[in-house]
C-alpha cells in the first residue's frame, strides 16, 4: 500500500479565478500555483496561462473569469496536501482531474474517426 502512495500520477488542475485581480497579479498567482505543486515534490509538464474567458453561466454572480489549467505529476499524498492549500487561493472554481488509463485510449480513438 505505500509503495502505491509513493507513486506519482499524471494530473490536471482547472481553475476559474476572478477578473478582479489585476492582470500582473494573475500571472504571479499562476507561477504560486506551480511552486505549491513543485514545493510537494510534483513537477509541472504544462501550464496554460489564465485568460480571460466568458462564462456559460454565472460563478458566484460572474458572468467572466481568468482559466488556467496545469498538467503535472504528483503522488496521491502530495496531491492531497495541495489541494487543502489550494483552498486559499482565490479562486471561483477548482478541479483536480487524475488522467487514467482510459483517457489515453480514448483519445486515441477520436484522432482515429474522421
Amino acid at each position: 500500500m505505500e509503495q502505491m502512495e509513493q507513486e506519482q500520477k499524471n494530473y490536471e488542475f482547472a481553475y476559474l479565478a476572478p477578473l478582479s485581480i489585476p492582470d500582473g497579479d494573475i500571472a504571479a498567482l499562476a507561477g504560486k500555483l506551480a511552486a505549491a505543486i513543485e514545493g510537494r515534490g510534483g513537477v509541472v509538464s504544462h501550464a496554460e496561462p489564465p485568460r480571460k474567458r466568458e462564462l456559460s453561466y454565472l460563478v458566484e454572480k460572474q458572468r467572466s473569469a481568468y482559466f488556467g489549467w496545469v498538467a503535472f505529476r504528483s503522488t496521491p499524498a502530495a496531491l492531497r496536501e495541495t489541494e487543502k492549500e489550494m483552498r486559499s487561493f482565490p479562486f471561483l472554481r477548482f478541479l483536480f482531474i487524475a488522467e487514467g488509463r482510459g483517457a489515453k485510449r480514448a483519445a486515441v480513438r477520436r484522432e482515429r474517426m474522421p
